[in-house]
């Protein structure tokens, strides 16, 4: 099987498994409310998937680097789809207890951290390493898509059936995704950076630090991080979604709307960052999506209008992607592939704390003032760590 095949087969495979991903992310709090009525449950339960996530990275990246890559992601795929299938099973018996949903989201947030790594790193093992940008483009827009789709079609299902359903949807494309990878193979590679000298448990971390262009980028992200800033579930969407609704008063077709171009965004994002990157260079597209997404958030905050919303939405998306692309692509090209699960998970640990971090701060903010205020103000500080970024003279050569 060719290259391209391979590719394409990988790449439809988890772009529907992140479309069931989204499910789970609007069903599971629907069920904890359903069950207890109390935001107060629903905030605990997502907090220990997210710490599940959290404590897994720091294990995953050692397991992804000793172990086949295709083999675990096989492996993570049928046990998802086992773990999530429980709540159905457990809807079709009338009762979903309390117990097993904190038991869902903690081994689901353990699995999913672990393929989310072996995810990243078996990239190389499908594309030559010229077609890295272009890989990663194609893989992160349409996740990004996905994800908003899944959790617009996510909601129908769950008003239409209950969410117990939307969960069963989930499990079946874990299984779909596990398909993908039994029809395909991965090579060995050897990155450009050759082969690692030190795999002990902190040689990741050592690599990192030691890695400048890598480090600094690393850094840059986790600032952005603090701003909640990172990803399309980060606490800046809650922040649009807010300000559509409430401060622009418009309706739930509306915020849905706005979310789906910010999702446009990323997909535009996602094919301009590979012609960017090879015209001015991996750093200079780096460092043009934050300031792409700062004038996104500028706009959103300052303009109250709905269309100013999806504009701003739209950029913020493109910003995204434009960031993360060359980001991914050169940790996959730098690392050593012995070393670039436990980089990658080190690397998401940092980030993923730090947003979990921003997400809680920007909300505190925008209750004590307004979402268009925070919005503004998160819009200014990206242009400052922006700037601060261009200091770097590591991420303007990168």
């Amino acid at each position: 099987m060719r290259n391209t095949q391979r590719f394409q087969i990988y790449w439809l495979g988890q772009t529907l498994s992140g479309f069931g991903d989204a499910f789970a992310l609007v069903a599971i709090p629907l069920l904890v409310l359903d069950a207890t009525h109390s935001v107060a449950c629903m905030g605990l339960i997502s907090a220990a998937g997210v710490g599940a996530q959290v404590a897994a990275s720091f294990f995953s990246g050692t397991i992804v680097d000793r172990v086949n890559r295709r083999v675990l992601m096989l492996a993570c795929d049928f046990c998802r789809a086992g773990v999530y299938g429980l709540v159905p099973l457990a809807a079709w018996f009338q009762h979903v207890p309390l117990a097993l949903l904190y038991f869902v989201m903690i081994a689901g947030g353990c699995l999913a951290n672990i393929f989310s790594v072996a995810y990243m790193t078996a990239v190389p093992s499908l594309v030559q390493q010229d077609s890295l940008h272009s890989a990663n483009a194609k893989l992160q827009g349409s996740l990004a898509f996905a994800y908003v789709l899944g959790s617009m079609a996510g909601g129908s299902v769950a008003s239409m059936a209950n969410p117990a359903g939307a969960l069963s949807i989930d499990a079946v494309t874990f299984l779909i995704s596990a398909l993908s990878l039994t029809v395909i193979r991965f090579d060995s590679v050897t990155s450009a950076a050759g082969k690692a000298d030190d795999t002990s448990f902190g040689s990741g971390l050592r690599f990192l630090w030691k890695h400048s262009l890598l480090r600094d980028m690393t850094c840059i992200i986790v600032l952005l991080g603090l701003t909640g800033n990172i990803g399309v579930g980060a606490g800046i969407t809650d922040l649009m979604i807010y300000h559509v609704r409430y401060e622009l008063n418009q309706g739930p077709t509306y915020v849905g709307i706005c979310i789906g171009i910010v999702a446009l965004g990323a997909v535009l994002g996602a094919v301009v960052a590979p012609k960017l990157s090879r015209l001015a260079g991996s750093g200079w597209c780096f460092l043009s999506g934050n300031f792409v997404q700062a004038a996104g958030l500028v706009t959103l905050g300052i303009m109250h209008r709905f269309d100013a919303a999806c504009i701003g939405g739209l950029l913020w998306g493109a910003g995204m992607m434009m960031r993360g692309v060359p980001m991914n692509t050169l940790r996959q090209t730098l690392i050593p592939n012995e070393l670039l699960g436990r980089v990658t998970a080190l690397s998401w640990t940092a980030i993923l704390m730090a947003s979990a971090a921003g997400t809680a701060i920007i909300t505190r903010l925008a209750s004590l003032s307004s979402a268009a205020t925070v919005l503004t103000q998160v819009g200014l500080g990206v242009v400052v760590i922006g700037f601060g970024a261009l200091a770097y003279p590591t991420i303007r050569r990168g």
